[in-house]
């Protein structure tokens, strides 16, 4: 699999190839990050397709990278498998990374869902997210 790697990342070098290449690399990620979690869970696709319900067939499509999966599809596939994903980035010129907690962090409460239709759940749910004692003060920062 590594040697199958190399031979793709030098493929897509060229910098006009370098954004396609970023795309199917984030695609390989995540369908290996499901495999990997299938196996660490023993879940099958078949119950995995019952936990989601979906067929089969569908979660086999996300699995070879034939279905065009959104970051919803990843969300909902991991939750299913009793995992959250977080999100990261790396600068490849000067090595910079950053990282991001789920949506549960303080941040995210406060913030992320200003104005929409999570953030009265959110809000009611304040103190399991680090608004303990500033629970008023959350729902002043977050509307």
């Amino acid at each position: 699999m590594i040697r199958y790697a190399e031979e793709y990342r030098k493929h897509f070098e060229k910098s006009d190839e370098q954004a396609l290449y970023q795309q199917e690399r984030l695609l390989f990620d995540a369908t290996e990050l499901l495999s990997r979690a299938m196996k660490d869970e023993h879940i099958t696709k078949a119950e995995l397709a019952r936990r989601i319900r979906k067929s089969k067939a569908y979660v086999t499509q996300v699995l070879r990278g034939r279905h065009n999966m959104t970051l919803r599809t990843l969300a909902e596939l991991t939750w299913a498998l009793g995992y959250s994903v977080e999100l990261g980035a790396v600068n490849p010129s000067t090595s910079h990374e950053i990282y991001l907690r789920t949506w549960t962090s303080q941040i995210a409460s406060r913030a992320m869902f200003r104005n929409s239709p999570l953030q009265a759940a959110v809000l009611a749910l304040a103190p399991h997210f680090g608004c303990e004692s500033e629970r008023d003060e959350c729902r002043e920062k977050a509307a």
